[in-house]
C-alpha cells in the first residue's frame, strides 16, 4: 500500500486490485508503467485496467465529497452539445418519451434533452454532492444524488438509458451496466461514451494521451472490450459512432515535432492529485459552438476510429 496527498490535503491510498473487472483473470502484461499506477492489459480478454487503485472508502470520499471544479463544470457544458449530437446518430427521438443519465455530472446534458428534443420526462442519477445540486438548482435537472442503485430506478421504466464518460472511472463496470439494462425499457437503448484507449492516435500518443489519468480512469476500454461487456449482459449490437476531438488532435500534431518523454515524465500522481481541481478551460464558449460541428465533420461510424468511442445497446423484448 502507497500514499499521495490529494488537492484536499488528505492522504490517498492506493492497494492492489486484483484480476481482471471483465473476466478474472489474473495474467497480465504491463501497456505503462506510470507513476505508482501500473496500468496494464488483461491476457485472457484484454481489457486494459489500473493495477493499483484507491481504497473503497477513499474512491467513495473522492467522488461523492471532492470530485467537482470549474474545469469539470465548464468541460460537460463544452461536451453536452456533442453528446447531444452523438445520441441523434444512435437513437430515434421520435421513439424516444424516458430518458435516464447516470452519472449526469452537472446536468448539461439532459438540460439539452429536454430543451432541444422535447423528450417529456428526463431524469439523472449523478454521486457528486456539488454536482448534484447545480444540476438540480441552476438547470432544473430531475437528478438523484447517489449511485443508480441506490435510487431504486424503477425497472424497464426508460426509453433510452445513456451514460457519458462514466464507466472508465469504475472499478467493476459489470454491475453498473446490469443496473442500467434493468432501467431500460425492453426494446430500448442503453448508450456507452468512454475513451477508446486503443485508437490509432491514442496507440500513436502513447503515455501523452491526456486521458491517461490512472488514478480516476481506472478502467481502459476499447471497442471491443466495450462491446463485448454490453454482449455479455445481454445487449444485442446498436449503432456506434466515434470522434477524436481537435484538441486531442493538436496534442498528437505537437508531441510529432516535440522531444520523446518517458512514462514516468508524461504523469505523475502527486502532482496530478494536487492540479485536477484548478485547471482553467480555454475558449470555452468557441469550443460549446464548433466542438459539434468538428464532431459531425469527421465523425466514424464504427467505434474502432476515434479516440472517443459511442456503442449502443438493444435491450431484448423478451
Amino acid at each position: 500500500m502507497s500514499t499521495a496527498t490529494d488537492h484536499t490535503g488528505q492522504q490517498a491510498m492506493l492497494v492492489d486490485r486484483g484480476p481482471c473487472p471483465l473476466c478474472d483473470s489474473s495474467q497480465r502484461t504491463l501497456v505503462h508503467d506510470f507513476d505508482q499506477i501500473p496500468v496494464v492489459r488483461c491476457c485472457s480478454c484484454g481489457f486494459m485496467f489500473a493495477s493499483r487503485v484507491f481504497t473503497k472508502e477513499a474512491t467513495e470520499r473522492y467522488y461523492a465529497h471532492d470530485w467537482g471544479s470549474t474545469w469539470h463544470r465548464v468541460g460537460q457544458r463544452i461536451n453536452a452539445p456533442v453528446n447531444l449530437v452523438a445520441l441523434d446518430h444512435l437513437v430515434n427521438w421520435s421513439k424516444v418519451r424516458s430518458v435516464l443519465d447516470v452519472g449526469t455530472g452537472y446536468g448539461y446534458l439532459p438540460a439539452l434533452i429536454k430543451q432541444r428534443r422535447g423528450v417529456p420526462l428526463v431524469r439523472a442519477v449523478e454521486v457528486s454532492a456539488a454536482e448534484a445540486r447545480f444540476a438540480r438548482s441552476e438547470l432544473g435537472v430531475d437528478v438523484f444524488h447517489g449511485t443508480l442503485d441506490q435510487a431504486n430506478a424503477p425497472e424497464n421504466a426508460f426509453d433510452l438509458v445513456c451514460s457519458f464518460e462514466v464507466i472508465e472511472h469504475l472499478l467493476d463496470p459489470r454491475p453498473f451496466l446490469a443496473s442500467m439494462i434493468r432501467a431500460c425499457k425492453p426494446g430500448g437503448t442503453v448508450v456507452i461514451c468512454t475513451d477508446n484507449f486503443d485508437a490509432p492516435l491514442v496507440r500513436a500518443m502513447g503515455p501523452r494521451f491526456p486521458k491517461w489519468i490512472p488514478h480516476t480512469h481506472v478502467s481502459a476500454f476499447d471497442a471491443p472490450s466495450l462491446r463485448a461487456l454490453m454482449r455479455s449482459q445481454g445487449l444485442q449490437p446498436g449503432p456506434e459512432c466515434s470522434f477524436t476531438t481537435w484538441e486531442i488532435v493538436l496534442r498528437h500534431l505537437r508531441a510529432r515535432f516535440s522531444k520523446p518523454v518517458s512514462v514516468k515524465e508524461a504523469w505523475s500522481f502527486e502532482a496530478e492529485l494536487h492540479a485536477e481541481m484548478n485547471r482553467a478551460p480555454k475558449l470555452p464558449r468557441l469550443r460549446e459552438w464548433f466542438n459539434p460541428r468538428w464532431f459531425n465533420f469527421t465523425m466514424h461510424r464504427s467505434a474502432e476510429p476515434g479516440a472517443l468511442m459511442f456503442i449502443a445497446g438493444i435491450k431484448p423484448t423478451s
